[in-house]
């Protein structure tokens, strides 16, 4: 009997063990999954930062360039109309200045945007996961207890019952 209630103990032991190891898994693995996520996120913003920084310095050359090869083409032209085109290129090179100037501001705006959202995001998806987590760690814990109990309870009524059996053999 007594090598039974050991066995027993044992497997109860190991079955506990094994839950125990199959919870800190999952819980190894959903912390991987969150970072892994936060990460994943992080770059996807860097790199949409970076293009959108890539493009705007890209257009805001673009517009230069053609701003530039406009007054060349301006320059060029007859004398007499000279000093009006020169009045009208540099008008026109400001305003494409301001332009892209603009659009500049307006794509890192959009770009900081998008960062912030993102990051947004990642937090309540982190602070998701860590209630979530929490919850788990709270139904754990009142398992563990609930077993606990149920253990003490088997240990006390196997202890009864051998101390009745030793005070009956006692009579």
């Amino acid at each position: 009997m007594r090598q039974h209630d050991l066995a027993q103990r044992g497997e109860q032991l190991r079955r506990r063990r094994l839950a125990q190891r199959k919870e800190q898994l999952r819980r190894r693995r959903l912390t991987q999954e969150v970072e892994q996520m936060r990460r994943r996120l992080t770059q996807e913003a860097e790199q949409m930062r970076r293009r959108l920084t890539q493009e705007a310095e890209q257009m805001r050359r673009r517009l230069t360039q053609e701003a530039e090869q406009m007054r060349r083409r301006l320059t060029q032209e007859a004398e007499q109309m000279r000093r009006r085109l020169t009045q009208e290129a540099e008008q026109m090179r400001q305003r494409l200045t301001q332009e892209a100037e603009q659009l500049q501001r307006r794509l890192t705006q959009e770009a900081g945007q998008m960062q912030r959202r993102l990051t947004r995001e990642a937090e309540q998806m982190q602070r998701r996961l860590t209630q979530e987590a929490e919850q788990m760690q709270r139904r754990l814990t009142q398992e563990a207890e609930q077993m606990q109990r149920r253990r003490l309870a088997l240990e006390a009524e196997q202890l009864r019952r051998r101390l009745a059996l030793e005070a009956e053999q006692l009579r």
